[in-house]
């Protein structure tokens, strides 16, 4: 289960890990639905997380 490393991440470096639990499936689709993957040139993602949205678009 990958919430439980996360968790204990927050717990043992608050200031370091910005949530206390990854995103959803559900939320990081929402959040990339509108993003033209054909015409987009670059697409960067940018800050401390684990990466969900570079592997919804793999």
């Amino acid at each position: 289960m990958k919430k439980l490393p996360f968790l204990y991440q927050f717990i043992v470096n608050p200031k370091s890990i910005g949530a206390i639990l990854p995103i959803s499936s559900f939320l990081g689709d929402r959040m990339i639905e509108k993003i033209n993957f054909k015409e987009a040139k670059y697409i960067v993602e940018y800050g401390p997380g684990t990466g969900v949205f570079t592997e919804k678009t793999d």
